[in-house]
């Protein structure tokens, strides 16, 4: 015979109830669950959440809004075809899921409660984004369904586990703290087991194609490596003359190869590299030329928007040696632009003809990244 322990006041209902005042409870037929009103919404009475786990309610709406506190959402009635999901900052337990500390590359997958063979696998394409503190908004690529596939009714309830990609973020913080109740800044901190301090992952990408596809809305600041090219990328934001997108850090920005002939001349250019520039850069003209004649002053100034820096001239040598004679200039000088593009190149002068060789020897002028102002 049943244990008997008095009365409960679990009244049975097969779908969840309108809510009722604080402290009233059901118990849902369906769910196998017993649920308790905050007077706002029903709350189970699960007490932990494993760590990167977390309960929710599914909505089948698919706009870019908030899916209401405890739930979750996609942006495409076929979960396989979805590139967004919106996740509640709190899951059916009132505990803080923090689903924007997703990593690029972090994968988490949403399962049916109770049937893991229902679930759809996604992949964290983008930043995610934290709206008003109440809800998220992450776009994902997918990954792959689960055997019974993925297609769960409203308010069926669901469970989202995310896995952290090597070097990033080793898991979703779950705060098992009480709602906010004021509109002031709360620092959470978990002590409850030591963890090791682990540098921020930079995401790899096969191309820059590769990249773009994937990484659609970077935000200011983010960092990846191309891997065809082994090239590291910083995305900066629109500021001046410069319009947000990627730009090449510590990397050759331009080159020019000479490969003909030029001369006689008293002057001679060669570049005219245009490079589009984030505020706040340093960067390095380079050259290599090389000179047949028998002048004498011979300068080479590195030159940007066709003016000379004349407070860098580079490249000094007064007269070839012998007459006539061979003379290589080469050498580099920096430079601070101001955001936006540019035209760098090298000017070369003479009191008397000189010819310039590439056609025979290596001529060349390069643009370099060399770091922050």
């Amino acid at each position: 015979m049943p244990r008997t322990y008095g009365t409960s006041n679990f009244v049975p209902y097969t779908t969840e109830p309108p809510v009722g005042p604080q402290g009233d409870t059901y118990y849902n037929t369906t769910e196998k669950r017993a649920y308790v009103s905050d007077g706002v919404k029903w709350n189970t009475g699960s007490s932990t959440v494993a760590a990167g786990t977390a309960d929710y309610k599914w909505s089948t709406d698919t706009t870019a809004t908030d899916p209401g506190s405890g739930r979750i959402k996609v942006n495409n009635a076929t979960a396989s075809s979805a590139t967004a999901v919106y996740a509640s900052l709190y899951d059916q337990t009132g505990a803080v899921i923090r689903l924007d500390s997703l990593n690029i590359g972090d994968t988490f997958v949403i399962y049916r409660t109770g049937d893991i063979t229902q679930s759809v696998k996604y992949q964290c394409s983008g930043q995610p984004t934290n709206n008003a503190n109440s809800w998220f908004t992450i776009p994902v690529t997918y990954i792959s369904s689960g055997s019974g596939g993925f297609s769960p009714g409203q308010n069926n309830l669901v469970q989202a586990q995310a896995t952290a990609v090597p070097g990033g973020i080793n898991e979703v913080t779950v705060a098992h703290q009480p709602a906010p109740t004021a509109t002031s800044v709360e620092l959470w901190v978990d002590l409850d087991t030591p963890q090791p301090m682990l540098m921020p992952s930079i995401p790899a990408f096969a191309t820059v194609a590769a990249r773009d596809a994937a990484w659609t809305t970077p935000y200011a600041g983010a960092m990846c490596v191309t891997i065809d090219t082994g090239t590291q990328w910083q995305y900066f934001a629109t500021s001046g003359s410069w319009t947000a997108g990627w730009y090449k850090v510590f990397g050759r920005l331009g080159t020019y190869r000479f490969t003909s002939h030029a001369g006689p001349t008293t002057a001679y250019s060669i570049g005219a590299l245009t490079i589009p520039t984030p505020p706040g850069r340093i960067l390095k003209s380079k050259l290599h030329i090389n000179l047949s004649g028998s002048a004498t002053g011979v300068y080479a100034y590195a030159r940007v928007d066709s003016v000379n820096q004349t407070s860098w001239r580079y490249f000094q040598a007064n007269a070839f040696p012998g007459s006539p004679g061979g003379l290589a200039l080469y050498g580099e000088v920096t430079h601070t632009p101001t955001a936006g593009s540019h035209t760098y190149d090298a000017a070369i002068t003479a009191a008397s003809n000189f010819e310039v060789w590439g056609d025979t020897d290596v001529t060349w002028f390069e643009v370099w990244d060399a770091g922050a102002a």
